[in-house]
């Protein structure tokens, strides 16, 4: 195979062609000036000799430009010939490398039996997860190459694209991987997002028919390559309109923060997908109403939410019984008497309103954005927002990650409390609190 030039190489074979350019222009002059004399010398006027000359230079000067721009586009055919001789030894030696990994090998059949035969035992377990990683990230390393013009999806696309959906579309890799650990993944949802747009304008068929990755409620964030700056705060207020898509986010959220106050207060998450829009649309209630709640939007879509209280929380339950009647949903009137007493009435009395400290219930980013630094960012703004306030919050000892976010923002541990569970020993938990200095 013929050797291609280097970026040098290719450098001095241009200038070459410059520096010819101009010795044929110069030549072309010298001629035009023989040709003038010549001319003089065998009866031609002044003004017929100019002409002629004129006519003798600017035919040379053409043939000499028409010379330089034929060898000019040979190189560039050249260096095109080259480029798709090694893009096609690449994706050669690419697909090699993949047909002879066992593990790669292994890892398509079980996403093939799944796909396409109907198996129903999961094919993700703990002895064979890294080799599902192994074949991600070797399909994230197409990406820089597709996204920098290195190699393009027509040369590529009957080769790689069934490895690839095969893989993304699939539900299990989406939920065991892709999902949750988005951000590690960010190559395979930008050459996703390009491959799809590739296969729908050539009129392409769809590799798998359910499960795509692009339906994903957090795709866009990932694929589109947001950033922290994409990412803004808006504190809620009673008259200000929402979604029915934005309550059930918030809603969500909210039930996810905390392992042992909302099943205890709702049971299934569901439910409190159900009956929290209504508590907090309606604003009657005391902790569950728009004035407390303070929203993180990437554009459009509800990522973070931070419940908050300022002084004593005197918390009525029957709004929450109300919402959960007319929803139709039964809830445990037990539970709820004890999270009313053993939580929210020991955790926030009336030491609180004295010192005039603004309680922070709840901190909760959507779990695939976690570790991203969305988090401290939404806390901080929520911070500015209410400069000149103490702040205090209750979090579990064991949750390692949320304890050194809220030191980096200035949080200190005040001291150690008894938390709540509604069976068993109940959770050690740290109260923070951060002074206005």
């Amino acid at each position: 195979m013929k050797r291609r030039k280097t970026k040098k190489e290719r450098h001095i074979t241009i200038t070459r062609y410059i520096w010819l350019a101009v010795l044929i222009f110069l030549i072309s002059l010298a001629a035009a000036s023989l040709a003038s004399i010549l001319l003089r010398l065998i009866s031609f006027t002044d003004d017929q000799s100019a002409v002629i000359a004129d006519m003798v230079s600017g035919i040379i000067a053409a043939v000499a430009a028409g010379l330089v721009l034929f060898e000019l586009r040979g190189a560039e055919t050249e260096r095109i010939r080259q480029n798709n001789i090694e893009e096609a030894s690449f994706i050669l030696q690419y697909n090699q490398s993949f047909i002879q990994d066992a593990n790669m090998a292994e890892v398509e059949g079980l996403l093939e039996q799944q796909t396409f035969y109907d198996r129903q035992e999961p094919i993700i377990t703990d002895d064979n997860r890294q080799k599902f990683i192994n074949y991600l990230v070797y399909l994230e390393g197409l990406a820089p190459l597709i996204i920098r013009g290195v190699l393009n999806f027509e040369h590529i696309d009957d080769l790689m694209a069934y490895r690839f959906f095969l893989a993304v579309d699939n539900l299990e890799v989406q939920e065991d991987q892709l999902k949750k650990y988005a951000d590690y993944y960010r190559g395979c949802f930008k050459l996703y997002e390009m491959w799809r747009e590739y296969r729908d304008d050539k009129g392409l068929r769809k590799i798998t028919h359910d499960h795509f990755l692009d339906e994903w409620e957090y795709f866009f964030i990932f694929s589109e390559g947001l950033t922290l700056n994409d990412f803004f705060g808006k504190q809620l207020t009673a008259g200000l309109e929402l979604s029915n898509q934005e309550y059930k986010d918030i809603a969500a959220l909210i039930y996810d923060t905390d392992p042992y106050i909302y099943p205890a207060l709702f049971g299934e998450r569901e439910n409190a997908i159900t009956i929290l829009p209504e508590v907090i649309e309606r604003g009657q209630d005391e902790m569950f109403c728009k004035e407390n709640i303070y929203v993180y939007y990437a554009r459009e879509k509800v990522i973070g939410v931070i419940l908050w209280h300022e002084g004593s929380l005197n918390w009525n339950p029957d709004e929450l019984a109300h919402a959960a009647a007319s929803n139709g949903v039964s809830l445990v009137e037990k539970n709820i008497r004890a999270v009313t007493k053993e939580y929210l009435v020991e955790q926030y009395s009336n030491d609180v309103a004295a010192d005039n400290r603004i309680s922070i219930i709840n901190v909760c980013v959507a779990e695939p954005l976690r570790g991203s630094g969305i988090s401290k960012q939404m806390l901080r703004d929520f911070m500015a927002l209410h400069q000149g306030k103490d702040m205090e919050l209750v979090v579990l000892a064991g949750n390692e990650h949320a304890i050194k976010l809220y030191k980096k923002c200035g949080f200190s541990v005040e001291k150690e409390l008894e938390g709540f569970s509604l069976a068993g020993k109940k959770p050690t938990c740290l109260k923070m609190v951060h002074a206005n200095n």
